[in-house]
């Protein structure tokens, strides 16, 4: 018998709810009904944080709390997860914090294409602006499409280093042997 705990399947639920999306804006009139809609019922946790957060957009001293006192990584990686990902749907600081945290406890969790899809996120979310105040509630893809031009105005001012000189992927269209605007 071996003292290795067993690697979860490549189907593992819990991965692919790490891998998931959970901050998709939901109006404030909504968040504050379902929340008032569910006072007799019992919320999962996470649902009632994440309705609390779009009741007021904002940094949120639940998620804090619940963080610090989860029962066990997974769930303490899905908090980081999510709370990173609210706080980035609305521009604020802190959150890439969170999204690190949450991913470097979730790595062992995600199977390959998932890993790769947070990674990949993550990585494009780090070109917005964050700024102490919320911003207007944006969707995965708008800030994805946000992240994307903002890395791109970057890149033309040298902060992207894949575009800086003497890059390996940067084009060169000062070397006459590597211009593509002739034949010959």
């Amino acid at each position: 018998m071996t003292d290795t705990p067993a690697r979860p399947p490549l189907t593992d639920p819990i991965g692919k709810l790490l891998a998931g999306w959970h901050a998709n804006p939901v109006p404030v009139d909504a968040a504050i009904a379902l929340r008032r809609d569910r006072q007799g019922a019992q919320p999962d946790q996470l649902t009632a944080l994440i309705m609390r957060f779009w009741s007021a957009p904002g940094y949120q001293p639940g998620f804090v709390d619940a963080i610090r006192h989860a029962s066990d990584d997974d769930s303490r990686a899905l908090l980081e997860l999510v709370y990173g990902q609210l706080l980035i749907a609305v521009r604020l600081r802190g959150a890439i914090e969170h999204l690190d945290r949450g991913f470097a406890l979730a790595a062992e969790r995600l199977g390959a294409r998932d890993y790769l899809t947070v990674l990949n996120r993550h990585d494009t979310l780090r070109w917005l602006v964050l700024s102490p105040q919320p911003a207007a509630p944006m969707t995965l893809t708008a800030l994805l499409r946000q992240a994307e031009v903002t890395r791109r105005l970057r890149a033309g001012g040298g902060e992207d280093p894949r575009f800086a000189p003497g890059a390996a992927r940067r084009p060169r269209d000062d070397d006459p042997e590597h211009r593509e605007d002739t034949i010959g």
